[in-house]
């Protein structure tokens, strides 16, 4: 595989989303670039790289089979080991309630869905001392969304004209989400629609990135001139519409750069899926330890190096055992004097 520097800037934007959301546990306002605050933008990071991969690996193999085989032993492991383990073991030890009524509380078993990408942010006298931000694990949201980006995909993916038609329609519904009442959320899934076609927009436009070959127009320096011209906009939506276009577009031509500087990290150890998972419930519990006066800079100083090092274990002990059995594309074997074989 060609080193490049995607790995890295999934770590890294795995640190913007515990960094944004230290801020929102202590009840303070989180930094933002270009009008979006940093968590929400390294989300937008996330989806715009897994759009380019994924469909790179459809494109490489076309088997629904395997291609939905691939994408579950990705996601699936680390999250219900998250999940088993914020219940049985996270639960227990922070919450309010005795034990035994923790352990029979309806609540407790509804968490479970997560397992299952059923978004449930609340366990019973878990986080729930008036602290500013209850949840439990806030991070769980996208799952679903990104879920159902790899059920869309081979819809559109190796089509070209079908892929132009996914983009301009996310586009729009992007657009759309931008003028629809904050009141009116309907919602599938457990998941509001218009908050997660916001995100699913970045996945398919990097999706497109691959489909069409554009790798070529993905270039440093211009991404470079596109990020200037963003911070000379004023907030509003001339600038929600540049970035939906220059996401994917800076992203890419970063994580692609050649020579891949960064090209070594998380090339052995990718902890970028562990600290996503890891880093709203270690956060939680920092807030519980030290409560809120710690702040946020203090509150990530304490949540960045233990959701690192649950990440190392969840890559080591969980992530990459199981990708090990990700099925490989079936070789045809030559028959003599048949499809061009040597007689």
């Amino acid at each position: 595989m060609t080193p490049n520097n995607l790995g890295a800037l999934r770590i890294f934007a795995a640190a913007l989303v515990i960094l944004g959301h230290s801020f929102v546990m202590v009840g303070a306002e989180p930094p933002a670039w270009f009008g979006v605050g940093v968590h929400t933008l390294a989300v937008r990071v996330f989806f715009a790289i897994s759009g380019y991969l994924v469909a790179g690996s459809w494109l490489a193999d076309p088997a629904p089979l395997r291609f939905t085989a691939r994408r579950a032993l990705r996601i699936m492991p680390a999250l219900v080991v998250t999940v088993l383990l914020t219940v049985a073991i996270l639960g227990p030890a922070t919450t309010a309630l005795p034990w035994r009524t923790y352990a029979m509380h309806p609540e407790t078993r509804t968490y479970l869905w997560n397992a299952l990408l059923a978004p449930y942010y609340a366990l019973p006298g878990v986080f729930q001392d008036g602290r500013p931000f209850t949840a439990v694990n806030g991070s769980l949201w996208s799952l679903p969304v990104e879920a159902a980006m790899y059920s869309l995909l081979p819809f559109y993916a190796g089509r070209r004209r079908v892929a132009a038609v996914a983009v301009l329609a996310f586009a729009a519904a992007f657009a759309f989400t931008a003028v629809w009442p904050a009141q009116v959320q309907p919602v599938l899934y457990w998941t509001s629609i218009p908050f997660g076609l916001r995100y699913a927009s970045d996945f398919v436009l990097g999706a497109g990135l691959r489909v069409w070959r554009l790798e070529r127009w993905l270039n440093l320096q211009a991404a470079l001139a596109v990020v200037a011209l963003l911070a000379l906009l004023p907030p509003g939506p001339g600038l929600q519409a540049g970035l939906l276009l220059a996401v994917p577009y800076v992203v890419l031509a970063f994580g692609i750069a050649s020579p891949a500087v960064f090209g070594r990290v998380g090339r052995r150890h990718d902890l970028s899926y562990g600290l996503y998972l890891w880093g709203g419930p270690v956060g939680q519990t920092g807030v519980s330890l030290f409560g809120v006066g710690l702040g946020a800079w203090g509150l990530l100083a304490w949540t960045l190096p233990v959701a690192a090092a649950l990440a190392w274990a969840s890559w080591h002990l969980v992530e990459r055992l199981c990708l090990a059995w990700k099925p490989r594309r079936a070789v045809a074997l030559a028959v003599p004097g048949q499809y061009g074989a040597a007689p």
